[in-house]
């Protein structure tokens, strides 16, 4: 059989499949033609066919006068047609997932549609760049699933595209084609199709070996551009030109190859005790960075799709690194400013990784706020002597000039704070729907009695309608039929004395919410045998505050008893009442003591109003009012006072995660508080301004103390150690201290905005981990780590975050921030002269510009708008170019050095270009004083 197919490759008579118009597939379908074979060109993409049957082209480096040429192409979506061909080459992209692995979806969708068409006496030929032993194990048992044998019934190979687009030297046809197959027939019929195609055909023993070339050619061009991009940022550093160097280098006539560095990520990290308020599927946790990253890697293994353990040089840290990064599937979320509204929001995890590090500085800032990074970490700053916000490495940072960021607004996820405590007995606690009962709210049971009696069988019905309830699994079997809200429902359990109410559905109001409020400040949860009591607990005298509670339970319907201790003065609200008790324990996970108390996250990202309500509950329980009044001789800021009237207002808790979220409330609430470091847990406000922000809270005799300090009140502190606008607090940092210590050291990740807030609100950049090069993942299934591509792969990945420093620097010397500097990238697509972007660093480089504050442009020539881009979500269009354009710009980078750039009018109008591929020298063979190379 294998003669009948040979004899159609020698005869051209075989019909020929392409799958996948891109660079590769497009050229190499336009070749087979051209050399007389019936050729059909298959994608998804409606668009591309649609141009290529118009005899257009959508690929800036093949002209269309090519593609008129290619007679014998059928460019068609027609996926049935594959059935009329005798050779299917596979060439669909393999683009790699967030850890750089190889994302073989593609490849394996198309070999599902070939399946379906797969008949006797076909060649099958994978093109696609891929890891060794793809074509074996994943194409063969695929296509074998249709009961035709390998080898046998049809053939399978492996031929590694080599296109490299814009090439003159080299194209399709002249550049040497390797060919393995699945068995020797295989390869065999593949090396005899290729031969009719192109100049010289390379037969290898295996598809794993011509898998394995392609392997070997892509790692030997990123070690030695690894290689050259490390050399490149040491002579940077060390002024040496690395451009001059590689012509000298290149006129060894023997043992050297030239290799030139580019725009090819590593980060900074935060010390492990920084804290993070995390919102995860159990609720919202306070964790330090260390605690985090153990959460993640021992306690949710679900979340960690991806652990790494990996060498890495990083700057100002050990050369023997060691980074562990974690992989997570956006389960966890963090708090962090929308840089488009500067508004806070909820931000997802995609990474955390820890390394060790001895560069960590400690930032102390005015009112106990503290943070501690490591150098090169950028941080939100706001410079007081450029009067606007910026975005400085650590390091850079500028004592009693720069200020901390502390956002005010919290996230409102929450609109609308309803809960069913029927759904929440029927999920959790199916086992205690027996002990319920079902009241209407505003009708009787009677009502319904045509229904009760029609669908339940129970003889007790009678007496059920008669005392006016249905016992809850008797509603829930008849629900559908009765056409009731649950809003309208009362659920009841006890009788007599121990009989309790409570509504089925719950909504969180004002009322609600400071009861909340009251039970974290006052509150606990017991558990005795089978019973659980709530229990709030007051001093006699907070007298208002008791009847304000009391106000909230009768209007809820909740009963209570009421007990006075006469040891400890104090009066205790009890309630015996278990659906209440879960509903605080379980669903909204208030805690049940003091050292567990925190704000229920469906109510700390609600709104402003009921946060409110909530800190009234926990002022009014836990806060103290000293008021300082009279006559006191004292000495202050060298002045002599003779009258005090001062009020100082205190709050502690032992919840460290309640007091992280009192800390946020206050500072929704334009209260900035001084953080105690002395006593942990304690909060004090001083100044009449910030306490007239919250003096609705209180009651009784904190209010009359309250308003007897405002009424001698003469004038209000002049604060120099921080100011506010209506979106921020801007606090004084007051040192920097470095830490002689080395130690771990934490990074996050988050997405969309790369920003979080931690320590109580303060504004930070996330970190970016250190991904190793996506070729070591075959290698893990062998139980090897390829620690040579790593490391290559890490240098590489450094080489955006490279440019950007510089750009940064260089800016910096000319008295201008990066925060609102105009860019310009010239270049968007990964070599000159074409239009493919394909791991073009120019994303990278743009997105780490934005999220430093710059605003970015670029042109390309070739791209005239930034493609849908797994790993980039911004969209931009190519701006023109011309001097009237360049001078715009604060920088240009060069990004890929087209030869259609005019450089002697880009260097004669650009006030500063960032040179990343040598253009301005090598076009115009002269330095100039605002050409940086990089």
């Amino acid at each position: 059989m294998e003669n009948i197919i040979k004899k159609k490759i020698l005869n051209k008579q075989a019909v020929v499949g392409v799958i996948g118009l891109g660079y590769v597939g497009l050229p190499l379908a336009m070749l087979i033609s051209n050399k007389g074979f019936k050729t059909y060109g298959f994608d998804i993409d409606e668009n591309k066919i649609k141009l290529l049957k118009k005899k257009k082209s959508y690929i800036t480096h093949i002209p269309e006068e090519k593609i008129k040429e290619a007679k014998n192409l059928i460019p068609t979506n027609d996926f049935s047609l594959l059935k009329k061909c005798d050779v299917v080459i596979i060439c669909v992209p393999t683009p790699t997932t967030d850890t750089n692995e190889p994302d073989l979806s593609p490849v394996i969708n198309t070999a599902e549609t070939i399946a379906k068409y797969l008949h006797k006496e076909q060649l099958v030929v994978l093109e696609s760049t891929t890891y060794p032993t793809t074509t074996r194990d994943v194409l063969k048992p695929i296509l074998e699933k249709t009961g035709l044998k390998c080898g046998v019934d049809f053939y399978l190979a492996f031929s590694p595209e080599r296109e490299d687009p814009g090439r003159k030297d080299f194209n399709t046809e002249t550049i040497p084609k390797v060919v393995g197959g699945v068995d020797k027939v295989s390869g065999e019929i593949a090396t005899l199709f290729y031969s009719q195609v192109v100049k010289k055909v390379v037969s290898v023993s295996s598809s794993e070996v011509a898998e394995a070339t392609k392997m070997l050619e892509n790692t030997f061009r990123a070690v030695n551009i690894a290689l050259v991009n490390e050399l490149k940022m040491l002579f940077d550093r060390m002024g040496i030109d690395i451009w001059e160097v590689i012509e000298a280098s290149k006129t060894k006539p023997f043992g050297f190859m030239p290799f030139y560095p580019g725009p090819g990520w590593g980060g900074h990290c935060f010390e492990k005790n920084q804290k993070v308020l995390v919102k995860t599927l159990q609720g919202l946790k306070l964790f330090s960075f260390e605690q985090l990253f153990e959460y993640v890697k021992n306690k949710m293994n679900k979340l960690a799709t991806c652990r790494i353990i990996c060498g890495g040089v990083m700057s100002n840290s050990f050369s023997n690194n060691v980074t562990e990064v974690l992989k997570l599937n956006n389960e966890l979320q963090v708090v962090g400013l929308n840089l488009y509204d500067n508004s806070l929001c909820l931000q997802s995890i995609n990474f955390i990784s820890k390394r060790l590090a001895n560069d960590l500085f400690r930032l102390n800032a005015s009112f106990g706020f503290e943070l501690t990074l490591t150098s090169k970490h950028p941080i939100f700053v706001f410079d007081k002597d450029k009067n606007k916000i910026c975005i400085k490495f650590v390091e850079e940072v500028e004592p009693e000039i720069d200020y901390f960021i502390l956002p005010k607004n919290l996230p409102s996820v929450y609109s609308k704070l309803e809960f069913d405590l029927i759904d929440m007995l029927v999920r959790y606690y199916p086992s205690l729907i027996k002990n319920y009962r079902v009241r209407l709210k505003y009708k009787t049971w009677k009502l319904y009695k045509d229904i009760v009696y029609k669908e339940i069988s129970d003889e007790r019905k009678y007496d059920w309608l008669k005392n006016d309830y249905l016992p809850l699994e008797k509603f829930l079997k008849i629900e559908n039929k009765l056409n009731l809200k649950r809003d309208d429902l009362i659920l009841c359990s006890g009788s007599g004395n121990s009989k309790n109410e409570f509504l089925a559905k719950v909504v969180i109001d004002k009322n609600f919410a400071r009861l909340i409020g009251y039970y974290l400040a006052e509150g606990c949860i017991t558990e005795e045998k089978k019973s659980m009591r709530l229990r709030f607990t007051f001093n006699v005298k907070e007298k208002e505050y008791i009847e304000d509670l009391k106000s909230i339970l009768d209007s809820l319907n909740i009963r209570y008893s009421i007990y006075k201790d006469k040891n400890f003065n104090s009066i205790t609200l009890k309630i015996s009442n278990k659906l209440l008790c879960l509903f605080f324990k379980d669903v909204l996970k208030t805690g049940v003591n003091s050292y567990e108390m925190k704000i229920p996250e469906y109510l700390y990202f609600s709104n402003k109003e009921i946060r409110k309500e909530v800190l009234k509950g926990l002022f009014r329980g836990d806060a103290g009012v000293y008021l300082h009044e009279g006559k006191r001789s004292y000495f202050k800021n060298s002045k002599f006072y003779n009258h005090n009237n001062s009020l100082e207002l205190c709050y502690y808790t032992s919840s460290e995660i309640l007091f992280h979220q009192v800390v946020s409330i206050l500072l929704e609430n334009n209260v900035l508080p001084i953080v105690d470091k002395r006593r942990k847990g304690l909060i004090k406000i001083f100044g009449s301004k910030k306490i007239s922000n919250i003096e609705d809270l209180f009651l009784g005799e904190k209010d009359k103390k309250l308003k007897l300090y405002f009424l001698n009140v003469k004038k209000q502190p002049d604060y120099k150690n921080y100011f506010e606008d209506d979106k921020f607090f801007y606090l004084k940092i007051k040192e920097i201290k470095p830490l002689e210590d080395t130690q771990e050291v934490y990074s996050l990740e988050v997405e969309p905005y790369n920003n979080l807030v931690v320590n109580y609100n303060i504004l930070v950049h996330n970190c970016i981990p250190v991904d190793p090069f996506y070729l070591s993942y075959i290698a893990k299934k062998y139980d090897f780590t390829t620690h040579f591509i790593e490391l290559a792969g890490q240098v590489n990945i450094r080489m955006p975050e490279f440019v950007v420093e510089k750009v940064v620097y260089e800016l910096n010397k000319r008295k201008k921030s990066i925060y609102g500097a105009k860019v310009l990238v010239l270049g968007l697509s990964y070599k000159k002269d074409i239009g493919d972007p394909r791991e073009s660093p120019s994303f990278k480089i743009i997105e780490l510009l934005e999220k430093k504050g710059a605003k970015v442009d670029y042109n390309d020539p070739y791209i005239p708008e930034t493609p849908k881009m797994r790993k980039f979500r911004f969209y931009k269009k190519s701006v023109s170019l011309d001097k009237n354009v360049i001078k715009k710009y604060d920088c240009i980078i060069i990004a890929t050095d087209h030869s259609c750039y005019d450089y002697k009018m880009i260097v004669d109008n650009a006030k500063l270009i960032v040179d990343t591929r040598n253009a301005i020298f090598n076009n115009l063979k002269k330095n100039f004083k605002n050409v940086v190379k990089a």
